[in-house]
């Protein structure tokens, strides 16, 4: 595991570790393997309060849920709750509250065009009982929408209200128990929500003298 971060395995043996090759920022990635009944988490050690932002890139090739999880905490247990935006490749977001280790789904959009191969950047965040995510495709340099279609601005494909899980705790990434196989994250961060930075975009006037900042949504 990288360091300052801990992790945890379930079900038929599987691993989450750093590996170089599948990584969208060279050398290395956070791959987890494992079989059908193989679920994984890694989650960075700090504490984080209830309001956060975290997110993720994920390698699109794979059925395997790969999950970017907020409010974790029992992580290292059969029984762990947390909030957590998934994909798989396709492309479908869910996003999904786990408590005392039961799923439920509180919402999923899947994209109106086939998306594999690419990487993904996953961002989940949550603000009181406000539970927001972004799917944002590097290649195209689009987010996905709320009814499956794709944005040169930026958007949220889900948002919803949930307070059942209320207070602060680790941020990570995980993988569901259902398929075998791999998926790798990449470029984590979390942070206190409304402190991490949005995506850099430049713009050329017709005069020239570009411009350059963060986009905030």
């Amino acid at each position: 595991a990288p360091a300052g971060w801990e992790t945890w395995t379930g079900g038929a043996p599987g691993s989450v570790v750093v590996k170089p090759g599948k990584a969208q920022s060279s050398p290395n990635g956070l791959v987890s393997s494992g079989g059908t009944s193989t679920a994984a988490r890694g989650w960075a050690t700090a504490d984080l309060p209830p309001d956060v932002d975290a997110a993720a890139s994920v390698y699109l090739d794979s059925l395997v849920p790969a999950r970017v999880l907020v409010r974790g905490s029992g992580l290292d247990t059969e029984t762990p709750a947390y909030y957590a935006a998934g994909v798989t490749r396709g492309l479908t977001v869910q996003l999904v509250r786990v408590a005392n280790g039961a799923e439920t789904v509180l919402g999923s959009v899947k994209s109106a065009g086939y998306v594999s191969g690419q990487w993904v950047r996953v961002r989940v965040i949550a603000e009181g009982d406000l539970l927001r995510v972004s799917a944002y495709r590097t290649d195209t340099r689009q987010w996905m929408t709320a009814d499956g279609g794709w944005s040169d601005t930026p958007d949220f494909v889900l948002e919803r209200r949930d307070g059942a899980i209320a207070g602060g705790g680790k941020a990570g990434v995980a993988r569901s128990a259902i398929y075998s196989g791999e998926v790798a994250f990449d470029d984590f961060t979390a942070a206190p929500a409304g402190t991490n930075p949005g995506p850099a975009v430049t713009i050329t006037p017709p005069a020239g003298n570009p411009l350059s900042g963060e986009v905030t949504f």
